[in-house]
């Protein structure tokens, strides 16, 4: 997550100006819902729920973020993409984001 806040900190101005993330206290709570293994690659969904709470619009319903950011701003390659998606899906996910460089 320090990864996605960095990096926020670091585009806020092409986002929206109000967002200021140097004034702002964020609150993120991470669970996982299936009861397995935490991931340790959570910067591009958090770098969402970051622009999210700091725009004050909610993210899609049923939304999964598959992927990860460095700081960069780039997008890193995913491993098992159909075992990604199988387990979103299962996970009732309706909407998947997928950059599309990670592919």
């Amino acid at each position: 997550m320090d990864t996605a806040m960095r990096l926020l900190q670091s585009s806020y101005g092409s986002i929206d100006q109000r967002l200021a993330p140097m004034h702002r206290d964020f609150v993120i709570h991470v669970a996982n819902l299936n009861g397995t293994e935490m991931t340790g690659r959570l910067a591009l969904s958090s770098y969402i729920a970051l622009v999210s709470i700091g725009t004050a619009r909610p993210t899609i319903d049923s939304f999964a973020v598959l992927g990860e950011v460095t700081i960069s701003g780039a997008a890193a390659k995913l491993d098992d993409l159909a075992d990604q998606l199988q387990i979103a899906s299962d996970s009732g996910a309706k909407n998947i984001l997928l950059p599309v460089s990670a592919t």
